[in-house]
């Protein structure tokens, strides 16, 4: 497994000028009032089995690998994700065992500089007071020796998003992008910190020996001193933000969602079980579904025993909530007679609900007008 280095995220501001204290942020971008439309992926992360304990060297740095990887601040020796946060219907807290717990995922290919706004503009964050957002920053020639974060301040509002700058300087997603350009730098990752507690103002940095074949990694101390700012949000935004105090419920960024929240079973109903071939090729089947992602488009399939046929043309979109409902018309060459399951898929969830159902020889019914009583007027 690739896996890239996190450095000295204390020393990044020597490294590209900017300084990385990281605030306590909400979300307070405004609730779409449509349904956006899913990330390429979606995935759940519910759970320590979705994580991957980052890798300490004997100098008690961490190797940050591909996917979502964790690491705590001052935990002992044989610490668990489960030990020092929890998960919940809200998603992912600081449980108060360490002062700063963070969620780090790294990207399978990086980002370069110029195709970042697009992907802040289109980013989500839903975290509470206390959490943090960071992109994970390295240079483009050697991205496996310097890696640091830039923290989004008040967390992540589109192209209003600003970051934490030079010399504790706010600035602009612009700004960013062109300080990243000028020193040759590419995103590899990005991060959550939940917590906010205080540190040490200097805590001491253990001496780590340069070894040519190990670069420098991050150290667990200097992690510290990625300490909370003063908490500047407006109350009106702590009060929409729509994760747990510390806590963080899902991350938008790039082609991948990751809900922090439990992972739904997708269920499909049908309003019958027996249609006749006519039926099925005319009228349809309705349904309705949930556990989806909201916004993937769902698509259909129709099985019998060990094989099945995507039925074409045939789409829905999940609302908000994850929830389709619609009817779904089979064509001439599926709608045989038999018995069969109608398959959901989530394009961007991979999540699959089925039912079953018959098909049955003969035609659609035909409405017979019912004759009223002839009225008079005298």
């Amino acid at each position: 497994m690739t896996r890239t280095r996190l450095a000295a995220a204390a020393l990044s501001a020597a490294v590209v000028g900017l300084t990385l204290s990281l605030a306590p942020a909400v979300s307070m971008a405004a609730p779409d009032t449509g349904v956006r439309p899913a990330t390429a992926t979606v995935q759940w992360a519910d759970s320590e089995a979705d994580f991957a304990a980052v890798e300490q060297t004997d100098g008690q740095g961490i190797l940050v690998p591909q996917g979502w990887s964790w690491a705590a601040f001052g935990a002992a020796e044989g610490t668990t994700l489960e030990d020092v946060v929890d998960f919940s219907a809200e998603g992912v807290a600081n449980n108060g065992t360490s002062p700063q717990v963070v969620l780090l995922h790294g990207l399978d290919e990086s980002i370069a500089p110029a195709t970042l706004p697009a992907l802040v503009d289109d980013a989500a964050v839903e975290i509470g007071v206390g959490t943090a957002f960071g992109l994970l920053i390295a240079p483009v020639d050697d991205p496996a020796r310097e890696t640091a974060p830039v923290v989004a301040i008040g967390g992540v509002n589109g192209s209003a998003t600003v970051w934490a700058g030079p010399e504790n300087e706010p600035v602009d997603t612009a700004t960013l992008v062109q300080e990243m350009t000028s020193r040759g730098y590419i995103v590899i990752g990005y991060l959550l910190v939940l917590g906010d507690r205080p540190f040490p103002a200097e805590p001491t940095e253990p001496e780590v020996p340069v070894d040519p074949q190990d670069p420098p990694v991050l150290l667990l101390s200097e992690l510290a001193e990625v300490s909370a700012l003063a908490d500047e949000a407006p109350s009106a935004a702590v009060a929409a933000a729509a994760a747990p105090v510390e806590g963080a419920a899902s991350v938008r960024f790039a082609d991948l969602t990751t809900y922090f929240t439990p992972q739904p079973s997708a269920v499909l109903t049908l309003a019958t079980t027996s249609v006749t071939t006519a039926q099925a090729t005319s009228v349809g089947l309705p349904f309705s579904a949930s556990g989806f992602a909201p916004g993937e488009t769902v698509t259909v399939g129709l099985s019998a025993g060990q094989s099945g046929n995507e039925v074409p043309d045939v789409s829905f979109v999940a609302d908000a909530a994850g929830a389709v409902s619609g009817t779904v018309v089979l064509p001439a060459d599926l709608a045989t007679v038999g018995s069969f399951s109608l398959v959901l898929i989530g394009s961007s969830s991979g999540q699959a609900a089925l039912a079953a159902f018959e098909i049955i020889s003969g035609a659609a019914p035909v409405a017979v007008p019912v004759p009223a009583p002839a009225t008079f007027a005298g």
